[in-house]
């Protein structure tokens, strides 16, 4: 048991791992969550033409957010894909 909280340990693990696999029925992409496919350039122009700038992401980000960059990311987490190949 957790000293803390009363929880086992190897029961957080197994939550864990099974939300790792996606087994415990969470909405794991932007299709899931009800985002429409057709807000996505909006949300894509408000975080590259907006937000980045106004919490300072440019400096503090290590890749340039562009919207072709952020197109593809978006479009990932709307299918689920992983959004890096290596990840």
């Amino acid at each position: 048991m957790c000293y803390r909280t009363g929880i086992d340990p190897y029961f957080i693990s197994e939550v864990i791992r099974k939300w790792k696999r996606q087994d415990i029925g969470l909405p794991t992409t932007l299709k899931e969550v009800n985002v429409p496919k057709t807000d996505l350039a909006e949300l894509v122009a408000f975080i590259v033409d907006d937000s980045q700038f106004t919490y300072g992401v440019p400096g503090n980000n290590p890749k340039k957010l562009t919207h072709e960059n952020m197109s593809a990311m978006f479009e990932r987490m709307w299918e689920g894909h992983r959004l890096y190949e290596n990840a």
